[in-house]
């Protein structure tokens, strides 16, 4: 198997494991089969992710989000190609996951919940919500930045990366759902059937992810990424 195949694969793999769990939490919240809330969506898609960041990052670098891959690109880290493949299998993944989650739970239960797909709340504008999810997108690539893609960091990635999320959807889970990811969004809501102003769920991680790709590195490393001539070659690091 090629290189580049099974860090695809890995991204695909880690991709449904994260949202399978985290939309699955989100579901038994929804649909009152488990009482644990906001706290508990919030500790089901933090610690799946760290769980699968972790298992995975020596294969892929365990993105799991087209907004990382897409600041990973901006700053440099990976090369076009790959990221595409990137990309595609975190969708791939994604609906995989929803479309699991559809046959594990009652039509009533993930009805309920809408599939734990991510939503604007009463009340909340697109543009608000577009806001809310590129601020916080953007300190989330920041924090995977720091403790995963800069080779200077220390390998706990996946604890930290993990820990934001839970704050993160504490934080303003009831406004957009937290997602902060594409691809969280994508999966529940395509096979639930819940694409209202999916394009939030794109553009606001993307405008937070991009502007994570130029500044962490440009403050922080070594200047702007346009200045080198090439990509480095993509690496878990």
């Amino acid at each position: 198997m090629s290189p580049s195949l099974r860090r695809w694969l890995a991204e695909l793999i880690g991709t449904y494991g994260f949202v399978t769990i985290g939309a699955g939490t989100g579901i038994v919240a929804g649909s009152h089969l488990g009482d644990y809330g906001l706290l508990g969506v919030a500790i089901g898609n933090g610690v799946g992710l760290g769980v699968m960041i972790t298992t995975f990052m020596a294969v892929s670098g365990s993105h799991f989000n087209p907004a990382i891959t897409l600041s990973a690109w901006i700053g440099r880290k990976i090369e076009a190609g790959d990221a595409v493949g990137y990309v595609a299998s975190q969708l791939v993944g994604a609906v995989a996951a929803g479309l699991t989650l559809r046959v594990i739970f009652a039509d009533a239960q993930w009805r309920a919940a809408n599939l734990g797909a991510p939503g604007l709340a009463s009340g909340v504008s697109a543009g608000r919500g577009v806001l809310v999810e590129a601020i916080f997108a953007f300190f989330l690539a920041m924090v995977i930045w720091g403790t995963a893609i800069d080779a200077r960091a220390p390998r706990m990635g996946g604890l930290f990366i993990g820990l934001f999320v839970v704050v993160g959807v504490l934080a303003v889970g009831p406004l957009t759902g937290g997602a902060f990811n594409p691809a969280r969004y994508l999966g529940p809501a395509l096979v639930g059937g819940h694409l209202h102003y999916w394009w939030v769920y794109f553009v606001g991680p993307g405008i937070g992810g991009a502007a994570a790709g130029v500044l962490y590195p440009s403050l922080f490393m070594d200047g702007p990424p346009w200045r080198r001539k090439q990509p480095e070659p993509t690496s878990p690091r």
